[in-house]
């Protein structure tokens, strides 16, 4: 019987990691229970710390933008640190980054809408504890606009969009002290574009990843957008998909693209976009190992059926190479839910589809079989030094109504230390 054991220990051992089925936690509200949170951002720097920013919209609908830490792996919340206020109805779309050079500098950059639209951005060099006075980057940005900050050592890198194809980034070379503005050139005027992704790799490359519906059919395409001279000028990649019509093509599901570089380089993308005409979005991956040069054939992640409707892709990597973990939504259920898959190998091979989201007592819009909707056209993930995942994301009973966020976090007594990888 005793070697039994042992011959059992040594080939769960010796597994793949991409077949131990990893263990998740129960989803725990952060922000606020009473008025509404949502499109919430998420970061974890190099001392063990995670950050996630979030909209808050109280009774009195004046918004304001929150940040909030965690530093013991997501067991427990700071207070709601206070960042912006917009000073009427109108919201934020927040990005978070953190220097991949220095490993603790923070950057906020979002956009303050309502009656002049503005591009901001605020830094912390204190682990989230206080925050710069939010700067504008940019004016009037075309709604509706979603930013997604970059920054490595004093390169920093913002891309916004908006309807009807305008399409820029402002780029500063000196951390932020002078920004200048570059138009990214997309190869179609897209009728909806949100850029979800970003990064600059080890080269000083900066990379977008791009996601657009394009013409009276409402077709969906992706592109990566990179620029190997400090955003001069910009290449356009489009990732080979079957581009179909868009049939979720409201904000909170609309199509999203996640861009992450490994600390091998690789490139790696994941996109919800239609997988045909007559069928509803999937999930696809793809990677460059050529400095995003060139990029593999897509591959479909969901283990979902055919025909059931996908969006808000995630993406993170961890600190080995070959270490991608991905997430998104879909409807299986009947409802919608989040579900998470990890590799060890570059994205050769993932392990198995795992749920994260259940119900959460007390939340109208749970049940058994998930959550109503999405809230804000955001899902996102983060990996800390501890080599834990987590997911944040926020749900509702419909659009308009109430929402709150949720972070989900990976169990460390089921971390699979000694395999490396998740």
């Amino acid at each position: 019987m005793l070697i039994g054991l042992w011959l059992a220990l040594a080939v769960w051992m010796t597994a793949p990691s991409s077949t131990i089925a990893p263990q998740f936690g129960a989803p725990v509200r952060i922000g606020y229970e009473a008025g509404s949170d949502r499109a919430p951002a998420m970061i974890a720097d190099a001392s063990g710390r995670l950050y996630v920013a979030f909209e808050h919209a109280g009774n009195a609908g004046n918004n304001r933008l929150f940040v909030q830490r965690s530093e013991d792996d997501g067991a427990s919340w700071s207070a709601p640190i206070a960042v912006a206020t917009s000073g009427g109805a109108g919201g934020f779309e927040p990005s978070l980054a953190v220097d991949s050079q220095d490993g603790t500098t923070l950057s906020l950059a979002f956009v303050r809408s309502g009656a002049q639209p503005a591009l901001e951005l605020t830094t912390s060099h204190d682990y989230g504890a206080t925050w710069s006075q939010p700067r504008t980057i940019a004016l009037n940005p075309a709604p509706p606009a979603k930013p997604v900050v970059v920054s490595r050592g004093s390169l920093m890198a913002v891309a916004f969009a908006g309807d009807g194809g305008r399409v820029a980034a402002r780029v500063s070379a000196d951390a932020g002290a002078h920004w200048t503005t570059r138009a990214v050139d997309m190869p179609a005027a897209p009728v909806r574009l949100l850029d979800a992704g970003g990064a600059i790799d080890a080269a000083g490359q900066i990379f977008f990843a791009w996601n657009a519906v394009t013409g009276r059919d409402r077709r969906s395409a992706v592109w990566v957008t990179r620029s190997t001279d400090r955003g001069a000028t910009w290449k356009q990649t489009g990732l080979p998909t079957t581009a179909g019509s868009c049939s979720s093509c409201a904000r909170a599901v609309a199509p999203l693209a996640a861009l992450r570089v490994g600390s091998d380089d690789a490139v790696y993308v994941l996109w919800n976009a239609a997988a045909g005409r007559s069928l509803k979005e999937r999930i696809s991956f793809a990677r460059s190992i050529d400095h995003g040069a060139t990029f593999s054939a897509p591959k479909d992640l969901s283990d979902a059926p055919r025909g059931i409707p996908h969006s808000l892709a995630a993406l993170v990597t961890g600190q080995a190479a070959g270490d991608v973990r991905v997430a998104w939504m879909d409807a299986r259920t009947g409802r919608w839910n989040v579900y998470y898959r990890a590799s060890g190998d570059g994205g050769a091979t993932f392990g198995a589809a795992t749920r994260l989201s259940e119900y959460v007592p007390g939340y109208p819009y749970f049940t058994h079989k998930g959550f109503y909707l999405p809230a804000g056209d955001t899902l996102q993930m983060a990996v800390d030094t501890a080599g834990i995942t987590h997911v944040a994301f926020a749900a509702a009973q419909s659009d308009g109504r109430p929402a709150n966020v949720f972070d989900v976090n990976e169990q460390p007594s089921r971390r699979h230390a000694w395999f490396g990888m998740p």
